[in-house]
C-alpha cells in the first residue's frame, strides 16, 4: 500500500511540475534580454482595446500575464497575441528578431473588420499581423454599474 501511495504521489507531482514547465518564464534580469511592453491596463481600459499574450516562444503565457513589461530572450522571438474590443476578438502570430537591451511595444487596432497587431521599436514597425474580427462569447468591457 505505501508503494502505491508513493507512486500516486510521484505521478501527481510529475503532472503538476510538467504543467509548470509548459508556461513561459522570463529570463533572469542578469541574462541578456529585450523587453516586450504592452499598453498599461489603464490605457487599455481607456481605449477599450485589450491586448494579451497567448503564447510566448511557443509556450503558454505566464500566470501573471497582466504585466506591462516582459523580459524576452534575445534572438528569434515569436508571439501569439490576442486583441479584443467590445464583442470582437482576433489573434495572430508575430515574429521578429529581438535585440538584447532593446524595448519593443505591442499594440493593436481594429479596422475594416480585422485586428492589426504590431510590434514597434523606436516608432518603427518590426512585426505585423492581422486577424479577422470574430465575436466573443461575452463582451470585453467592464460592465456598467447599475444606477440606484
Amino acid at each position: 500500500m505505501p508503494l502505491i501511495r508513493a507512486l500516486g504521489l510521484s505521478m501527481l507531482l510529475a503532472a503538476v511540475t510538467s504543467g509548470c514547465a509548459a508556461r513561459y518564464q522570463q529570463p533572469p534580469p542578469e541574462h541578456s534580454h529585450a523587453l516586450l511592453e504592452l499598453p498599461s491596463q489603464r490605457s487599455q481600459l481607456d481605449r477599450g482595446m485589450f491586448i494579451e499574450p497567448v503564447e510566448i516562444n511557443g509556450l503558454a503565457r505566464p500566470r501573471n500575464w497582466l504585466l506591462e513589461d516582459f523580459r524576452v530572450p534575445a534572438g528569434e522571438f515569436q508571439l501569439l497575441a490576442r486583441a479584443a474590443h467590445d464583442a470582437l476578438q482576433g489573434s495572430c502570430r508575430l515574429q521578429f528578431n529581438a535585440l538584447a537591451g532593446q524595448r519593443y511595444l505591442l499594440d493593436a487596432a481594429l479596422a475594416d473588420g480585422k485586428f492589426i497587431l504590431r510590434v514597434f521599436q523606436h516608432g518603427l514597425t518590426v512585426a505585423e499581423c492581422s486577424a479577422p474580427a470574430t465575436t466573443l462569447p461575452t463582451p470585453a468591457r467592464i460592465p456598467e454599474v447599475p444606477s440606484r
